[in-house]
């Protein structure tokens, strides 16, 4: 299981103690270390290497990196890396696996790695069943609508030639409407 899947997150400084947590739990259930992107300026940090790898988003050669940084707010920023680091990660990985800083492991990911070998994609969907009428806005399927179908929190990729036109298309969109403007039709990554 070691060496055929790899797992990544992506965050600020501000965020870093969460993503340090996330790493932990990543370690106690599967003996490997989680990748953590970081962006906020370069700077000298602790040593984490006995539960994470962690790379500078300016150290890796991002296409158009400044002029994304510029356009979007934090969020935005780090959610529109998400597709083109997994794609930069199949170079390398089988498959990979996307954990939000704020995520804690609780369990084996077993699961997660082998089912895929069976799906190229693996989503959360918000719902699985359509929501009833009066229930709020923002659990209604019209959240649904104005924050997408899936929760982008997570999500994991096989290197299939599907999954990387998904995360090539996805990653397109990214670059260029990655916003948190629902009142456009837009949420981020998670609206694509």
């Amino acid at each position: 299981m070691k060496n055929n899947f790899t797992s990544f997150t992506v965050c600020n400084i501000a965020y870093l103690h969460k993503a340090l947590a996330l790493a932990e739990s990543f370690n106690k259930y599967t003996s490997c270390k989680i990748n953590i992107y970081l962006f906020d300026g370069k700077r000298e940090l602790p040593d984490f290497s006995d539960i994470a790898n962690i790379y500078w988003i300016e150290d890796l050669d991002i296409p158009n990196v400044n002029q994304l940084a510029f356009k979007y707010d934090i969020t935005e920023f780090s959610t529109s890396l998400k597709p083109y680091l997994a794609l930069k990660l199949l170079n390398e990985y089988k498959k990979v696996i996307f954990f939000d800083p704020d995520i804690l492991i609780y369990n084996s990911i077993d699961y997660i790695v082998n089912l895929l070998d069976k799906e190229d994609i693996v989503l959360t969907p918000h719902y699985t069943t359509p929501q009833e009428r009066g229930v709020e806005l923002n659990q209604s399927d019209v959240g649904m609508m104005r924050f997408g179908s899936f929760n982008l929190g997570f999500f994991a990729v096989r290197k299939t030639d599907e999954s990387i036109r998904f995360l090539k298309w996805w990653n397109e969109r990214c670059q260029d409407l990655c916003f948190f403007e629902t009142q456009f039709g837009l949420s981020t990554d998670q609206k694509w």
